[in-house]
């Protein structure tokens, strides 16, 4: 269930690897273009200075894309910590839950009721949960977005 409301995890940390990747290699392009300009500093003349005036704009945008893709990366990285916290809360309480049924079932009473009632907490808690998470990725969702 999980899985199809938040994705898979590995694709996700796929994802948020790609992202610090792209952030390295605008990095090295930021410090490339910085080390090609180093001789242009020396010219004179206006023309030099407007070429250097257009490069610093370039070497800005570069260090925005740069701090965007770590930025995305690390909202990424909460996200998919909290869909894995939320996946494993949920397995613990399903595993408790199975563990739990054959003494529900020798209790005495009807073991159908106990089974349908323990059943039924668990799902109001796993529906508690998922609202919780979709509310939580909502939210991180906007900010990135803003």
């Amino acid at each position: 269930m999980l899985d199809g409301l938040t994705g898979r995890p590995a694709v996700v940390a796929a994802q948020v690897a790609t992202l610090h990747g792209t952030a390295a290699d605008l990095h090295g392009v930021r410090t490339d273009l910085q080390r090609a300009l180093r001789p242009v500093l020396a010219w004179p003349g206006r023309d030099v200075d407007q070429y250097l005036g257009l490069m610093t704009h370039n070497l800005d945008a570069l260090a925005g894309l740069i701090g965007t893709a770590i930025a995305i990366a690390l909202c990424a990285e909460a996200a998919e910590s909290l869909v894995g916290s939320v996946r494993g809360h949920l397995q613990e309480r399903v595993a408790a839950l199975m563990a739990e049924a054959p003494r529900l079932a020798d209790d005495g009473g009807p073991p159908e009721q106990a089974l349908a009632a323990a059943v039924a907490e668990c799902h109001r808690h796993a529906l508690g949960q998922v609202a919780a998470l979709v509310s939580s990725l909502t939210e991180l969702a906007e900010l990135v977005e803003s």
